[in-house]
């Protein structure tokens, strides 16, 4: 609405005159402070400087509240003006209702106001030093003390928030003291709310921060311990989580309590409750989740007494069942949180059904990938860490996932398969793999001699190498037109082959040059086209 001239003009001679009256009494305040008060003060307290700085700092607290008064004058007159309500009539009924026809009533009214204001002031001065000593109190205490920085926010924040808390709640006080108009008493108050609510809620924050930090690393110092408190440990990755959460509950309860004293029995004051429960069930949802975690790992922990397969397996289901905890868990939480916020969740879970029946049909290879890897799970056929040749590629599994499994190939490559893909698999971790030596023998050295030397010195190496798991066996693989072809077959750990048949390859070629046999070497007739035979002597 925009309001006539006839109140604008008045609402501003009005303001023009309060304004004036409050500047002049503000420095008629000052003025006495100079002349009156500080010399008084200087009879009391003899140390030097102490009584001007008194005086100085009365001085600039008179100027502080000149300024609120000010600020709230004109607040005041523009909502008065916004609403066309005339100012001038207002004062003036005020001072003859008031002033003229009850001046007793008017002085016990400045007598409360100077007293609320005197009360604020003590209380300031009496927090403020208490607060600080509170402060390096804490900062003493052990646990507490790389924590500085973190007190020094604290002690800031606090500060902040005891000056907005004092100061405008001695203004609302003073004006629920001097005027019942809901005009003027809803707005400041509902500033007041807003302003004071944020800053303590910064405050808050800060402090729970603090105490999240000190509650984490103390339970880090539970984990070495042999008792059940030793899992408490192992949930330092709720640090940050929790430290959000606190944030959310402060922020979100801060909202809640201004909204309920501003806009009481609102939509959006029964909200705020919702919204907490809905935190709260989420971050417990994360807490479950975190120990469900700790416990699937502690439960499949490699044993000192399990063999290596059974701790390759362990190793591939933890992640495997901590993925399916994690669905089943935050699926039964979304729908509890759906309920707080007063949805239904049953249509939504059944069209969510539906909708995965159209996605099941829609996507069969992804459903088949799913199956196949359930199946490579339950049964064995490959771990994670085995040697494996999948199709082309020869590497080791580092994951076996519910749908596609990851292989490393010896250049480095990661290749994701997926599981629906997987039809044959060639293992080269189970039980045990050979370790394949080839090599040729020149037709001119004796054979026998060749086989002996090689298999004494197999025998030599095999205390040397403990991936070998049985006697190597040498036969003769073909015949060839430069040399007589030999394989040299090893038994040696699974997922061991390769290495060992270098390894293999180095001796062998050490052990035939120890005994000077040579390598085969390339023959080759040419026969040169036109060329005729000598003839015979005599012929």
């Amino acid at each position: 609405m925009i309001p006539t001239t006839d109140v604008l003009v008045s609402n501003a001679t009005a303001l023009a005159v309060t304004l004036a009256l409050t500047f002049v009494v503000s420095f008629v305040s000052r003025r006495v402070i100079g002349r009156v008060l500080v010399p008084i003060l200087r009879r009391f307290d003899v140390r030097e400087g102490q009584s001007q700085q008194r005086g100085a700092w009365a001085s600039r607290l008179i100027l502080f509240l000149t300024l609120l008064v000010s600020l709230g004058l004109v607040s005041g007159a523009a909502l008065l003006t916004w609403y066309e309500v005339d100012a001038s009539a207002l004062l003036q009924d005020w001072v003859n209702e008031a002033l003229l026809r009850d001046p007793v009533a008017v002085a016990w009214l400045v007598a409360k106001v100077l007293l609320a204001l005197v009360g604020a002031l003590v209380l300031y001065r009496i927090l403020r030093l208490a607060i600080p000593a509170a402060i390096a109190s804490l900062a003493e205490l052990e646990l507490l003390a790389p924590r500085r920085a973190q007190l020094d926010r604290l002690l800031e924040r606090a500060q902040a928030t005891l000056r907005w808390g004092l100061g405008l709640g001695a203004i609302l006080v003073v004006v629920y003291l001097m005027t019942e108009a809901s005009i003027i008493r809803g707005p400041l108050a509902a500033v007041t709310y807003v302003v004071v609510g944020i800053s303590l809620a910064r405050s808050i924050v800060v402090g729970a921060h603090l105490v999240v930090d000190v509650l984490f690393e103390l339970s880090e110092s539970l984990e070495d311990r042999r008792t059940p408190l030793r899992f408490v440990g192992r949930l330092s990755r709720l640090t940050t989580v929790t430290k959000r959460v606190v944030e959310y509950f402060v922020y979100v309860g801060t909202a809640t309590v201004v909204i309920n004293e501003v806009t009481p029995e609102t939509a959006l004051a029964e909200l705020g409750p919702a919204v907490i429960r809905v935190i709260a069930i989420m971050y417990v949802a994360r807490v479950i989740i975190e120990i469900c975690g700790v416990a699937v790992n502690e439960w499949l922990a490699a044993s000192p007494d399990a063999s290596e397969a059974e701790q390759q397996q362990r190793q591939t289901l933890g992640p495997i069942t901590i993925s399916l905890i994690r669905y089943a868990i935050y699926i039964m939480a979304i729908s509890m949180a759906l309920g707080e916020l007063g949805l239904d969740a049953s249509p939504i879970l059944a069209a969510a059904g539906l909708m995965g029946i159209a996605v099941g049909l829609g996507a069969q290879t992804i459903v088949g990938d799913l199956v196949s890897g359930f199946f490579i799970l339950f049964e064995g056929m490959f771990l994670v860490g085995h040697r494996v040749r999948v199709g082309d590629v020869l590497g080791e599994v580092e994951d076996i996932g519910v749908r596609v499994t990851k292989v490393r190939d010896e250049y480095g490559i990661l290749h994701a398969i997926p599981n629906g893909e997987i039809r044959a698999v060639a293992s080269h971790s189970q039980r045990y793999v050979n370790a394949v030596v080839e090599l040729g023998v020149p037709y001119e050295e004796d054979l026998p001699r060749v086989l002996r030397v090689l298999d004494d010195h197999l025998r030599e190496i095999r205390a040397r190498y403990p991936d070998i798991i049985g006697d190597s066996d040498l036969s003769v693989e073909e015949l060839r037109e430069t040399c007589v072809w030999l394989e040299i077959l090893t038994p040696v750990k699974p997922g061991r082959d390769e290495e060992m048949g270098e390894a293999m390859r180095l001796e062998v070629v050490n052990a035939l040059a120890a005994a000077k046999i040579l390598p085969p070497r390339a023959r080759h007739v040419v026969e040169l086209e036109g060329q005729r035979e000598p003839a015979l002597p005599g012929s």
